[in-house]
Parts: structure tokens; C-alpha cells; sequence
């Protein structure tokens, strides 16, 4: 952990106005940061893990647990509560649906025997997947992005009522045109891609790739689940079709192509989707001594946040993202501490939703709790392996 005490303590001291530290503000400092140690760290991130944190899916009962345990620890340590009605929580509405085993993928490609795939090497449910079952004609849709006034449309002309849907993650553009760009991430949302199949009609949608995550939006009656690039690659060849060359011919030529397969797939999903979930974002404030630079605000923030359960298996998130929460906490534990003061003022601010596609975030830049146009934000994320660290997602770092 000796680069988190190195970070942590060039933050401390780049909190400071032009004027340089004097020796003995120096040695303060330094002893501050060093109460910070890898032990104490690693603590708060196997409680974060624990079993009973049901891999922290915000809105679920385990998400709830290990936001207390948060807000607990800002109180001990004297962090003042800037969240809803005096509390150190940010609330905002958050429905969540949790998958339970028996959840199943059967496919079907015309000439071989039906069989049903293998979890988790071959599929993996939708975690945001409707209960129900359904079977259904494969279609792909590329990335499902309509955007006829840059001349491509994935969706004009490919039927998808009652089918089950492929659709690639992201987006095909990787030109410089910055509204060509921008159009392009925009429709690249995944709730807009659902929002446009479901109306048109999609039973189901298959996300390429075996991952466990949430952020694929529900929708009433619409089941989802990855399936491995192999089985995709199996199901293309039915019909002396390339899978992987066809996705690097969209992005090549930024050529929409969908096809109908022919093959078939039937989902049972065994879910439950709950509407009062609840999303909170965790604030803690360290007020800075300085009349004029108290008014800036530096933000210490990570998402405290994980995909919940595989099935009956709660996925802890010890890297993602229980080690960036546990740094920033241990950080303001330490600057709430001392009595060496900061000019400018501090929050710690634990982010939910992130994994659910940054609602968490969101919610925050609408109801921020100090002035954002003097506020810098620092984020955490996936600090718990390597041996040096990344600074991105900024137009500069002076």
C-alpha cells in the first residue's frame, strides 16, 4: 500500500494554495498520511465483501447494509452529513431485479441436436432480465443504433417482433467528427437500444460476451441473457456467415449489417424485479479553514456499488469497487482526523448506481451539496491491483 500513502499524501499537500508549506506543515502532513496503511484498508474492503452485502446491487437489502457501514464510519470519524435532511445519505429511486437459480439458455441451430449451454463458460443470465420463458428465431442487429441523418440505421429494415435480439455493446464510430461522435454516443445508450426494441416488438436480447452486469435496462416482459463469442460465432456459421469479420467490417466501413440466423434460442429466466429500490450516495463534508478557499471543493469520490448475485453466488467486487471506497474513506478518516486543517473544503462522496450506468453520478450532478463550478472531482476506481496508478477522463491535468 505504499503507493496509496504516496497518492494520498501528494493530495494532501496539493490541496494548498501557491504558497509553499513551511517544514513543519510539511511533517504534519507526512504524519497524517502515514496513519493511512494498507491493513486498515484491506479491512473495510472484506467488510464491503462480506457475504451478507449480497454483492452491494443498489436498491438491494446487502446494498443498504454496506451504506451504513459506511455512513457509521463517517460519523466516528467526525465527518459532517450533507445528505437528505441532515443524514449523510443522497437518496433517489432505484428499482433493482435479482435472478435466482434455474435461470437457462437452450439453443437450437437447425441440424444439430438441441442443447442446452453451459454456465458460466457458454451463457450467462441477464441480471436485469424479466422472469418468464420465451423461444425464439435469432436476429442480429449490430448495435441497434438508428441514426438516419448520418446515413445509418442498424433498425429499418430488420424485423425484430417476437425475436431475440443480438446487439453489440457501444457504438461503430471512430472517426474525428465531433457531432458525428457525439450523435453516435448518445444513441449508443443502452436504455435508448432497449427502449427501441422493445418497441418494435423484441422478445429477448443476447449481449455478446460473459459478463455479470446490471446495466442493461428492464423492461416489462423482456428477457436477456450473454452469450459467449464462440456461441455467437456458432450460430453465424450456420449460415457460412464471420461473426468477428463482420464486426470489423461495420467498424471498417461504418456499414450497418443485420441478418436474420435461423437458429433459435429459448431463455427461462427466473427473476424478480422490485420497483421500491432505493439508491443512496454517501456524503461527508471536512469543512476548509479558509474564508475565500472554503467556498472550493475538493471531491474524493467511488462507487461503492457492485453487480449483486450470479445465481445463488453473491460476486464481492473486492476491486470493483470496494477498493477505490475503502481508499477514499480511509482518506477522509485521516483528514477528518487531524488537526491540521485544510483551506479548502473536502467531500467524501461514495457513489451508487455506477454499475447500473452511472445514475449514482447523475443524481449528484443535478443535486450537488456545494458550488460545482469550484469543485474538482477526484474518482476512485479499480485501485486494488498494480503497482502504479492511471489519471484519465479529463480534458487536462496540470
Amino acid at each position: 500500500m505504499k503507493t496509496v500513502i504516496t497518492l494520498s499524501f501528494l493530495l494532501f499537500i496539493g490541496f494548498y494554495t501557491q504558497a509553499q508549506l513551511t517544514d513543519e506543515q510539511s511533517k504534519k502532513a507526512e504524519m497524517v498520511m502515514k496513519t493511512i496503511d494498507g491493513t486498515e484498508i484491506l479491512d473495510i474492503v472484506k467488510v464491503l465483501c462480506q457475504p451478507e452485502m449480497g454483492g452491494r446491487l443498489t436498491g438491494s437489502l446487502g446494498f443498504a447494509k454496506a451504506v451504513d457501514f459506511a455512513a457509521k464510519d463517517f460519523q466516528a470519524w467526525g465527518l459532517l452529513p450533507l445528505g437528505d435532511n441532515g443524514s449523510f445519505f443522497q437518496s433517489f429511486p432505484h428499482p433493482y431485479t435479482q435472478v435466482y437459480l434455474g435461470t437457462k439458455a437452450t439453443l437450437l441451430i437447425p441440424g444439430k441436436p438441441e442443447r442446452e449451454l453451459n454456465y458460466p463458460d457458454e451463457y450467462a443470465p441477464g441480471a436485469n432480465s424479466d422472469n418468464g420463458k420465451i423461444k425464439a428465431e435469432i436476429v442480429y442487429a449490430g448495435y441497434a443504433i438508428s441514426l438516419p441523418e448520418y446515413g445509418y440505421d442498424e433498425l429499418k429494415d430488420l424485423d425484430v417482433n417476437g425475436k431475440i435480439v443480438i446487439v453489440e455493446d457501444g457504438h461503430p464510430y471512430i472517426g474525428l467528427d465531433k457531432r458525428m461522435k457525439d450523435a453516435f454516443e448518445k444513441a449508443s445508450q443502452r436504455s435508448l437500444k432497449i427502449d427501441n426494441l422493445v418497441a418494435r416488438g423484441a422478445a429477448g436480447v443476447i449481449v455478446p460476451g460473459i459478463i455479470i452486469n446490471p446495466n442493461i435496462k428492464y423492461a416489462k416482459g423482456l428477457l436477456s441473457c450473454h452469450l459467449s463469442e464462440a456461441v455467437i460465432s456458432e450460430v453465424f456459421e450456420k449460415s457460412g456467415r464471420d461473426y468477428s469479420a463482420i464486426k470489423k467490417d461495420i467498424i471498417r466501413l461504418l456499414k450497418p449489417f443485420t441478418c436474420s440466423t435461423g437458429c433459435f434460442l429459448t431463455i427461462k429466466s427466473k427473476s424478480a424485479h422490485f420497483d421500491d429500490g432505493i439508491g443512496k450516495n454517501i456524503l461527508g463534508f471536512i469543512p476548509g479553514t479558509d474564508p475565500v478557499l472554503s467556498k472550493e471543493t475538493i471531491v474524493l469520490c467511488a462507487h461503492i456499488d457492485h453487480v449483486g448475485y450470479s445465481e445463488e453466488l453473491p460476486i464481492a467486487g473486492a476491486n470493483d469497487n470496494a477498493s477505490g471506497s475503502s481508499v477514499v474513506m480511509r482518506i477522509g478518516k485521516a483528514l477528518a482526523e487531524t488537526p491540521f486543517k485544510l483551506k479548502r473544503s473536502v467531500l467524501i462522496l461514495l457513489l451508487s448506481g455506477e454499475e447500473t450506468g452511472l445514475i449514482g453520478s447523475g443524481y449528484y450532478s443535478e443535486h450537488p451539496v456545494t458550488d460545482i463550478s469550484k469543485t474538482l472531482f477526484l474518482n476512485f476506481d479499480m485501485v486494488g491491483v498494480g503497482d502504479n496508478f492511471n489519471i484519465s477522463g479529463g480534458d487536462n491535468f496540470p
